[in-house]
């Protein structure tokens, strides 16, 4: 594939679906830097994780307390120009969650709003993931971790 062949809609879209699919598998790294571009930000609120390293921090760090995740996407919105994509979108995300010395697990939802900025590759060609940012998080009601009472994010696992 041409890096400089525009990029669809069908193919952001399922770009998109394949992230979250690789999410939900825990995938490892090597996996996910072939959906995501070198320079890639995932970002929410003041949290940043730049990179590949930055990636597997992310992936490996603040979301291994999580599992049996699943994201249920409502709406993907893309709009094309050229080798470049916006995509809006917004997803149900559901997980256990435990954290040390609880005696169960939780079940936790919530609705994410996402901006996806992404780009053909030059390298190989195919669409890449170049950021990843939380615009809107809200718990589904009767569905919030109980760090949300204390006003901890379980994302990142630190205080809000």
């Amino acid at each position: 594939m041409d890096a400089n062949e525009p990029l669809t809609e069908e193919e952001v879209r399922q770009l998109i679906l394949t992230f979250w699919k690789l999410d939900e598998e825990k995938a490892h790294l090597v996996d996910l830097m072939e959906v995501t571009a070198p320079d890639l930000e995932i970002s929410m609120g003041e949290f940043a994780w730049h990179g590949y390293r930055g990636l597997e921090d992310h992936q490996m760090g603040s979301k291994a307390q999580y599992f049996d995740e699943h994201f249920e996407p409502r709406s993907i919105s893309v709009e094309v120009s050229g080798t470049e994509a916006t995509v809006k979108s917004e997803v149900q995300w559901s997980a256990r969650h435990w954290t040390f010395s609880a005696a169960r697990s939780e079940e936790i939802r919530a609705i994410y709003s996402h901006t996806w900025k992404v780009r053909r590759s030059p390298e190989t060609g195919k669409p890449v993931v170049v950021l990843n940012h939380v615009d809107h998080m809200r718990y589904v009601e009767g569905y919030a971790p109980s760090e949300s009472k204390q006003r901890t994010d379980p994302h990142v696992g630190r205080e809000m």
